[in-house]
């Protein structure tokens, strides 16, 4: 089994060597039709898969990218408008959270997934753009989960989010103490327990993409029965060392994949 997604601050620091940042790009998954955009989407649902493998001062990770596809290809499998976003920096993944958040509006159900470098700081987790910056002692310019749910808590809506990242905490530069923020109606599924690491797995997946992607698309599952069963296989393929978590704040059942009459 390779970890993925393990890091030591204070090593990286020593040992870092200059990189040339990837190319963010909207992927096109050539083995399915055009994908409409995001304002040609479903009243039923929405995603958008973002694969982080490539940083620029961050060791490169395998899989991501690969995940990131695999499961947006399994939403448009359900019905659900996705693209794929792959190795953005934080600023193009601002601006696709922006887009996203637009033209998303008649979607009932909208789906955040990412995959890549990330850690655990104060309450949250917090992923890694491939701009994040390694300073002595700390990380700089991660992305707090909060950062997605907020861009999805426009409307009234169901909001879940796939957190295929580390949760072994590491230190962010402080900020000023401001107002709580609560998500009603919210489902976060991480792929890891506290303080745990995520895996490549010995395929072309991550284990935590392969549960995800080959339970959605089952008929009649609630986004809870969903969780359980990918819980299940990820600790089966990784002999207990990843187990994925879930939180949820949900109002209603949902049902990703309605059975069909």
């Amino acid at each position: 089994m390779i970890s993925r997604r393990k890091f030591n601050v204070g090593a990286l620091v020593a040992a870092l060597t200059p990189a040339t940042q990837s190319q963010a790009v909207f992927a096109q998954d050539k083995r399915l039709p055009k994908r409409p955009g995001f304002g040609a989407a479903a009243p039923r649902g929405a995603a958008l898969c973002i694969g982080i493998s490539g940083y620029s001062q961050l060791p490169s990770l395998r899989t991501p990218n690969a995940d990131a596809i695999l499961v947006a290809r399994s939403f448009e499998q359900i019905g659900f408008v996705a693209h794929t976003l792959l190795d953005p920096d934080l600023e193009t993944i601002l601006l696709a959270l922006a887009r996203f958040r637009l033209n998303v509006t008649n979607a009932s159900t909208a789906v955040i997934y990412l995959a890549g470098h990330g850690g655990f700081s104060g309450a949250h987790v917090h992923a890694f753009p491939s701009s994040v910056t390694i300073r002595p002692g700390t990380v700089v310019g991660s992305l707090p989960e909060t950062a997605l749910l907020t861009a999805i808590s426009d409307k009234p809506r169901q909001k879940i989010l796939l957190l295929d990242c580390c949760r072994t905490q590491f230190s962010a530069p402080k900020v000023a103490a401001g107002k709580t923020t609560s998500f009603a109606g919210s489902f976060t599924c991480y792929s890891a327990q506290p303080g745990a690491e995520a895996y490549d797995g010995v395929g072309e997946n991550g284990p935590f993409a392969s549960a995800v992607a080959n339970t959605l698309v089952r008929p009649g599952l609630t986004i809870e029965e969903i969780a359980r069963i990918a819980r299940l296989d990820v600790v089966r393929e990784t002999s207990g060392a990843q187990i994925p978590w879930s939180r949820s704040s949900l109002l209603s059942p949902v049902i990703l994949n309605p059975r069909t009459v």
